[in-house]
């Protein structure tokens, strides 16, 4: 299945910055390859498996039940990589550690049986930053043992938690006599290095509040007005009121999910709208190089997620409104979601030529409810984007709201603020009332 929408699909990759094992609320950091996906292993099932690779998945199908374990399964699926967070009463050096290396080693013989026909040895390195132990190692699966899988290990504690890291591969003379196999292996490979070079499992500091501004990096000429639009929406003391949209109307969900004021020529662009309108939808800012590839992926959500896309073409904001079941988001609250800043950025990222965090997380009531409030900076081919992703949930829904500025030197800036604004302050989840 798809997965690109923000707070809507997000989950999997979400819980790796939830609360799992202790008060820091953070696991690992990373860069997600293009193609690549990431599940907990919960859903470990939901992972398509490459044929004849069963036994290597297999190896992460029973995770501890007492740890949190993501799996990353690299585009073609010949390569794994899985992070584990286990909460533990003690902290342990690496000397401490490697103190236990024989007792390890005895588990994993245990564990693996007949797949691990040599004893690992494991030695004292650093692991990801930390002082711990690794070991590699050559498994054989398969009735004949005829499945070679390279496997590279490292665990150390942070703090209280146990965190060990797992990378493994078909060994390439598997697929001597299948080149487009070995061609896939070998992307995989490249990905899985990547991957790993990314993972980050410092503890973000907390701010204290007496920190400058992070700075903005918008593409030049556009500095000037992506800071004052920054300054617009954001909670500040100069904060615009919302001013009545210019022939503006009240929209309604046909589903009855929300209403919102919106520009007079607003499209309005549903799972049912027809050819015409989503072909205007699509045009509406064709000047701009890559506009389309963003209207694209877009609609595409419309469709996979019955979300609906907003396109205000004078104004240069385009939006979309999502509104579902909770499911697991139940009783989110603003700090939660704001500790999902570096997920969402990891799905923009996949979908745009780039991305990157624009402004400090902070907060917005709309409707009554507090939503945690995101703030990027994308580029896309010719096209730059400020984009505004706020989110609240309550025990029965999720809400969602993604507001996208198209920046270009002519832009109205006033015009775009007011917009964003009006949309802010008028959207209404029906559902509230109706419970």
């Amino acid at each position: 299945m798809k997965k690109n929408r923000f707070f809507a699909l997000i989950l999997a990759l979400m819980m790796l910055w939830l609360p799992c094992a202790q008060a820091t609320d953070h696991i690992v950091s990373y860069l997600l390859p293009e193609g690549s996906q990431l599940v907990s292993i919960r859903d470990f099932d939901q992972l398509e498996i490459p044929e004849g690779l069963e036994d290597m998945y297999a190896m992460f199908a029973d995770g501890n039940t007492d740890a949190t374990v993501y799996i990353f399964r690299m585009p073609n699926g010949r390569a794994l990589l899985s992070v584990s967070c286990l909460e533990t009463d003690m902290v342990m050096t690496g000397d401490e550690l490697y103190a236990m290396r024989d007792s390890i080693a005895d588990g994993l013989c245990e564990q693996f049986g007949t797949a691990m026909p040599e004893r690992p040895e494991l030695e004292q390195e650093v692991v990801c930053g930390y002082d711990g132990l690794g070991f590699s190692t050559t498994l054989q699966f398969g009735q004949n043992g005829d499945l070679p899988v390279e496997v590279e290990s490292g665990l150390f504690f942070r703090d209280t938690d146990l965190m060990e890291v797992w990378a493994v591969a078909v060994e390439p003379s598997y697929y001597a006599a299948d080149s487009a196999a070995a061609a896939e292996l070998e992307s995989d490979q490249n990905a899985l290095v990547s991957l790993i070079d990314s993972l980050d499992f410092s503890i973000p500091e907390e701010t204290s509040g007496n920190e400058p501004e992070p700075e903005t990096k918008p593409a030049d000429p556009l500095a000037s007005g992506l800071d004052a639009l920054i300054a617009g929406l954001t909670n500040e003391p100069d904060e615009p009121e919302a001013q009545p949209v210019a022939e503006s109307f009240v929209y309604v969900a046909p589903d009855g999910l929300f209403s919102m004021e919106v520009p007079g020529n607003t499209l309005i662009i549903t799972s049912g709208s027809d050819a015409d309108i989503v072909a205007a939808g699509r045009n509406a800012f064709a000047h701009i190089n890559g506009s389309q590839d963003c209207f694209d992926q877009w609609y595409a959500e419309v469709l996979d997620q019955n979300c609906t896309l907003i396109i205000c073409p004078d104004q240069g904001v385009v939006a979309q409104v999502f509104v579902s079941g909770a499911g697991d988001f139940a009783g989110f609250t603003v700090d939660d979601f704001k500790q999902m800043e570096q997920p969402v950025l990891a799905l923009m990222q996949q979908s745009y030529e780039s991305a990157e965090v624009s402004d400090e997380a902070t907060e917005a009531e709309m409707d009554g409810l507090d939503h945690a409030w995101l703030t990027y900076w994308i580029e896309h081919k010719d096209a730059n984007l400020l984009s505004y992703v706020l989110a609240a949930a309550d025990d029965q829904y999720l809400y969602e709201l993604d507001a996208y500025l198209f920046i270009t030197e002519d832009m109205d800036q006033d015009a775009a603020v007011n917009t964003v604004v009006t949309m802010m302050d008028t959207l209404d989840y029906l559902p509230q009332s109706q419970l």
